[in-house]
Formats: C-alpha cells, sequence, structure tokens
C-alpha cells in the first residue's frame, strides 16, 4: 500500500516506530503531489498542510508499507494522523495509476496566514463543495502524485533506522 508523506511520516524512525510489532516492513521514493502547496503550520496551526493551489507542487515521499493486515496499517496511520480530529485520509492515484493514500487537513481548520491569495481562493472552493470528498468527485480527478528518482531500500518496521535529512526539497 501507497502513501504520499510530506511531514513526519517522511523519517523513516517514525514510521518505524507506528508500524512496530505488525510484521510490517517499508520503503521510500522521492516525490510529488501536483495542485497543492505545503502550508508550514496550517493544519491547526501546528502542523504542516497541504493546500490546493492549481499549478503548484510539493515534494514529499511515497511511503510503500508491505503488511498481512493493510486496515492495521491504516489505525495506526489514521490514528497517528489524528483522523478525523485534525487530518482526513484520501484515495488518490499516481501517475502510473497505483491507489495512493494521502492526508489533508480538514478544510475548516486551515490557517490562512502567509498563503497566495489565489490558494485562499481555491481553499474556498473546497469549503464551498462541502470539503474534500465533495470538491475532488466534483472536479472528476484528484491531485496527481508523480513518483521521482530510485526505490529505497525495504526496513523492517520496529527496527533501529538511521534518521533523514530534514526538509522538504526537491531532490
Amino acid at each position: 500500500m501507497l502513501f504520499f508523506v510530506y511531514g513526519s511520516l517522511t523519517d523513516p524512525r517514525t514510521v518505524s516506530s507506528r508500524l512496530g510489532g505488525l510484521g510490517a516492513s517499508f520503503r521510500y521514493q522521492d516525490a510529488r503531489i501536483l495542485d497543492f502547496i505545503l502550508l508550514r503550520r496550517g493544519a491547526g496551526g501546528r502542523y504542516d498542510t497541504l493546500f490546493p493551489f492549481r499549478g503548484g507542487a510539493t515534494w514529499g515521499r511515497l511511503l510503500e508499507v508491505e503488511c498481512g493486515s493493510e486496515e492495521e496499517v491504516l489505525e495506526r496511520l489514521d490514528e497517528y494522523e489524528g483522523v478525523p480530529e485534525l487530518y482526513e485520509r484520501f484515495e488518490l492515484r499516481t501517475r502510473d495509476g497505483r491507489k495512493c493514500h494521502v492526508y489533508l487537513s480538514s478544510p475548516s481548520r486551515v490557517r490562512m496566514e502567509g498563503c497566495p491569495p489565489a490558494a485562499g481562493r481555491d481553499l474556498q472552493e473546497v469549503i464551498r463543495k462541502g470539503g474534500w470528498r465533495s470538491y475532488l468527485a466534483e472536479t472528476g480527478k484528484g491531485p496527481l502524485v508523480e513518483a521521482v528518482g530510485e526505490v529505497g531500500k525495504w526496513r523492517r518496521a520496529g527496527a533501529r533506522t538511521r534518521p533523514r535529512a530534514e526538509g522538504n526539497r526537491q531532490p
């Protein structure tokens, strides 16, 4: 199963600690999500979130998880991300057609400070359409996730891992 991650889940230590005990393995690949920009501390004023912005792109990573119980992986990551209070999980597609999950802040919790005016208009459209599900369904497509570069090596959840350099930048 795939996730587009752009915050703390880009750190293998975080993923390893959250999925430890499930017998899960995971790996990363650099990626970007189109038509969104990153808003620092935009989710409830404390956490990074993605923000609709036509023509924008945010760099992150594709997190691929192999585990016997996909339901347990989703439960653990949903709990970590604060679903449904802080974030909502959505299913998107990668450019090559694979299913990919992404966590987006509830539109009503997004702080607008520092946003480009056009991004604010896009967020207002999301709210006007009744939230992310309605917005994505009405537009007929979700944001597109593009994988870029080499796929990393598999890691065992719960095992010690070295930290990855911080930041949200193009590889």
